[in-house]
């Protein structure tokens, strides 16, 4: 068996219906080897006029190469906070642990789905506090 077996990594995205942002990848589809790093990046954009702050979840399909799959870096690991219609280019850098080519579970696959959710955060504190800043300055500017 190839140890450094290719694999197609998918990435979808969702928004749940209390967040209104734009979510996507960059690049839908890669193709890895596993041991090997890869780089992607996903855009968001803050539809509303407000700041907002959100959390994203992931799936890993099929569930079995979720023992593989190794976040590095991600946006998933805080929450994410936009001005309002702020836009953001948001990394997740990952590899598939060699082992994957091992597993007999998996011996038949050959394409990964990652489908990231993005939820609004329960606590938005930090957006709150923000907007109030915002309609200061706004109010400051209208006075001068």
């Amino acid at each position: 068996m190839n140890v450094y077996r290719k694999f197609k990594v998918s990435f979808l995205t969702h928004t749940q219906d209390e967040i209104p942002w734009e979510f996507e990848p960059s690049t839908p589809t890669i193709v890895v080897n596993a041991g090997e790093t890869a780089l992607s990046f996903y855009k968001v954009f803050n539809r509303a006029d407000r700041p907002i702050a959100g959390i994203a979840i992931y799936q890993i399909f099929p569930e079995e190469a979720a023992l593989y799959f190794n976040k590095i870096q991600c946006f998933c690991f805080e929450n994410q906070l936009l001005y309002p219609n702020e836009s953001l280019d948001m990394p997740l850098l990952f590899y598939l642990d060699p082992a994957i080519c091992h597993d007999p579970t998996l011996a038949d696959c050959k394409e990964i789905y990652l489908t990231y959710h993005f939820f609004p955060s329960a606590d938005q504190t930090i957006a709150e506090v923000l907007q109030v800043e915002i309609e200061k300055h706004q109010k400051e500017e209208l006075e001068l």
